[in-house]
């Protein structure tokens, strides 16, 4: 005997809304979920001029190793700038200028420092070794960031771009990059700990421009939510204008809540699903959740604008695909540096895409 012929039905298919049980909130327009941020713009990716600033920017990474070279090299030389002692080979803004360059083409110390004297010698400069490269990185890295943290399991934090531009909307979120082979097994042998293998990056980003303005790199036994107050901590230390900051629920605790309301920031954290509208000392959060009680999840978020919490998923979309989700370096001190020199480039990379959308050309 034959197979029965499967018979198809040309009925319409059920709405997606109603296929989901009337789950709208996971078909709302992107343009409907951003109705509380007025000044993002939402548009289409535009992968061709994504791929052209990947191109360029290496290239702008050479570019700016060598206009630092001239600048140093001029600087130096000058009779008036000359005291005592025997002036740097190599300025500060070198280094970071190299280490940029080192982060966007993936490449290790040796071949980088091979790269690094080809592109000197081409303006008639002295190249860098690889042992002084090494040190004078390490040395800029630890003077630019809060290497001795009060906080248990934190390697390094600090802030990075975060010049006063306009008030600006933060997400903050926490991902994980994972450790090479070599990289755990030193961590267990040293350590004499079972690791589970990653170091968790967390992150105040701008939803406006996905730059990376401060960062906590930590163990991956240190909660998403425990750093959080050291990330706004650093953004008010260094004069950022923060006029809203978006989280997920591991943010949702009532001292953050109090805190941001002290600070005069708006502070949204998707409350739990069975939260009741208590105050419990906490106003702020509990206005909230009777206004999500009152008109629906699914408008609450519109109301507010939650929807553009997305962006730091964005973010850390960006991040990987511009290094991969691996860590190279083998001790715990440097793969925290090697993520410093990281998030450096990465916000390099997304000035170049504000620079196009600016121009008109494409859109971040």
């Amino acid at each position: 005997m034959g197979r029965p012929e499967r018979s198809v039905s040309n009925a319409p298919r059920p709405a997606l809304s109603r296929s989901l049980g009337g789950r709208e909130a996971a078909i709302q327009p992107r343009e409907r979920m951003a109705e509380g941020n007025s000044n993002t713009e939402i548009k289409k990716r535009d992968w061709g001029a994504q791929n052209k600033a990947l191109r360029n920017v290496v290239k702008e990474a050479a570019e700016d190793l060598v206009g630092a070279a001239l600048r140093w090299d001029e600087e130096r030389n000058a009779p008036c700038k000359r005291g005592r002692g025997r002036p740097k080979e190599f300025s500060d803004e070198m280094i970071e200028k190299a280490m940029t360059l080192k982060a966007v083409t993936g490449m290790d110390w040796r071949k980088a420092a091979g790269l690094i004297a080809a592109i000197l010698s081409a303006v008639g400069l002295e190249g860098i070794s690889c042992t002084q490269l090494f040190d004078r990185a390490k040395a800029l890295a630890m003077a630019n960031t809060y290497s001795k943290d009060p906080l248990p399991g934190v390697l390094i934090a600090g802030v990075q771009n975060a010049g006063n531009r306009e008030r600006r909307t933060v997400a903050v979120d926490a991902s994980g990059i994972r450790l090479n082979i070599m990289g755990k097994w030193l961590t267990k042998q040293w350590n004499g700990k079972e690791v589970t293998g990653w170091i968790k990056l967390h992150v105040a980003a701008d939803v406006d421009t996905n730059e990376i303005l401060a960062f906590v790199i930590t163990t991956e036994r240190i909660g998403d939510n425990t750093c959080f107050v050291r990330l706004m901590d650093m953004l008010r230390d260094e004069g950022v204008d923060v006029k809203k900051v978006l989280a997920d629920t591991s943010y949702d605790d009532g001292d953050n809540w109090n805190l941001m309301k002290e600070r005069g920031i708006e502070f949204f954290a998707n409350p739990k699903k069975n939260s009741t509208g208590k105050f419990n000392g906490c106003s702020s959060r509990g206005l909230q959740v009777l206004r999500r009680m009152e008109i629906g999840e699914t408008e609450w978020k519109i109301e507010i604008g939650y929807g553009m919490r997305w962006k730091i998923e964005c973010t850390f979309s960006d991040f990987k695909r511009l290094f991969g989700d691996m860590i190279t370096s083998r001790k715990p001190l440097w793969m925290a540096l090697e993520l410093y020199w990281r998030t450096l480039a990465h916000n390099l990379y997304k000035g170049i895409l504000m620079r196009h959308r600016a121009e008109g050309r494409a859109s971040c």
